[in-house]
């Protein structure tokens, strides 16, 4: 593995971004990988090669020292000496505000700048006038950027980024560790709703009670299961109890990811209808969780909303409907309810679009031939 290193940058190690590209980092074994971040936290949780935290492993004047230097240059001397000592092959930041932070590294040790942007950092911190400059710099200065979808990839063009410097790369699970269980739901019995996420704008949660409303005027045994909190957490249990179906509802906080793949077990159906938040915070590509749930069996609902068509194919691993309808989308939850054998179907195409497509095997292979085919150059 002589000179096969990633040094991967990340803003702070937690479950954020961790989750999205521990599975790809763990199988990609063509590279070592090191990481380099401002804090930790949850280390235990994604143990790789090797963690340089700014702040677990510097203390007193050298903390000091580099943050001074980075308030000038952007750029901590601590990281540099890992990239040196590391002899890395290549730089992969995560998030794109934080590719902007890696592009001293790259240029100073002239190895390639590869930058994977998720979402928030390309839609919502992409209008302030800040990153727009950022952006410019980082899209002249980087090598290779990845994107978790077409829809992503037309974004980063129309902030200026080369086309040619941009590679659609669909993160990945581990299809063996999501045993496949058919959910049969017909009108006579209960069905069970799952929404997962944070209690944000952009997760669309006020829609999904609206709609499940609807819902429970024709159907009064479905059952809608809220896991996450957030922001919106009291206009949601407001929500609940003005729409009067708080017997139908059942809540539960965060939990650990394995209790989250638990629920999903437990529920009939998988809905997420993501929006454009009011402050243009969007999904970017499209929650990790819909490829998670897919490769359960589950039945997704889901809407036309960022990269969210290319995880969820409409008709055939799900049903999806135009942003904020409640109308269509209570339409679609009635008809996972009253058509035979569409859960079914719909779940056994899911399962077989994660294996083909979203297969963590075949995409640590990927990156790997993703990181040999990017050169550096000034």
């Amino acid at each position: 593995m002589e000179n096969r290193v990633v040094v991967h940058y990340i803003q702070d190690y937690l479950d954020q971004t961790l989750t999205w590209i521990y599975g790809q980092i763990n199988h990609n074994s063509q590279y070592k990988h090191v990481v380099v971040a401002k804090k930790t936290k949850n280390v235990d949780q994604f143990p790789l090669d090797e963690v340089y935290c700014l702040k677990d492993q510097l203390s007193g004047s050298a903390l000091l020292y580099n943050r001074i230097i980075s308030s000038i240059s952007k750029n901590y001397p601590f990281f540099h000496k890992v990239v040196k000592n590391s002899k890395a092959k290549v730089i992969h930041a995560h998030f794109g505000h934080v590719g902007y932070k890696a592009i001293g590294l790259s240029q100073q040790h002239k190895i390639p700048l590869i930058t994977s942007f998720y979402g928030y950092d390309a839609t919502k911190l992409a209008k302030k006038e800040k990153y727009k400059k950022r952006y410019k710099i980082l899209f002249q200065k980087g090598h290779r950027f990845l994107v978790e979808g077409n829809n992503m990839k037309k974004v980063l063009m129309q902030l200026g980024c080369p086309e040619n410097k941009v590679t659609v790369f669909h993160l990945g699970v581990n299809v063996e560790d999501y045993p496949f269980r058919i959910r049969t739901v017909s009108p006579d019995k209960p069905i069970k709703f799952l929404f997962a996420a944070t209690f944000t704008e952009k997760k669309g949660a006020q829609y999904v009670i609206k709609a499940f409303a609807k819902v429970r005027e024709k159907h009064p045994n479905a059952v809608l299961k809220l896991i996450g909190d957030g922001p919106e957490k009291e206009l949601l249990t407001d929500l609940i109890s003005s729409m009067g179906i708080g017997n139908a509802v059942e809540r539960e906080g965060y939990v650990p990811y394995e209790t989250l793949v638990d629920r999903i077990y437990e529920a009939d159906v998988f809905i997420q209808p993501s929006v454009t938040a009011s402050d243009g915070n969007t999904e970017g590509g499209a929650p990790v969780a819909l490829i998670d749930a897919q490769a359960t069996g589950i039945p997704i609902l889901a809407t036309f909303h960022a990269d969210i068509p290319e995880v969820v194919v409409h008709e055939k691993t799900g049903l999806l409907a135009p942003e904020r309808d409640v109308d269509a989308l209570a339409e679609n939850m009635l008809k996972l309810i009253e058509t035979p054998g569409l859960c079914e179907t719909l779940g056994q195409n899911g399962r077989k679009h994660i294996e083909e497509n979203y297969n963590i095997i075949k995409q640590g292979k990927v990156l790997g031939r993703i990181y040999d085919n990017t050169t550096f150059s000034n």
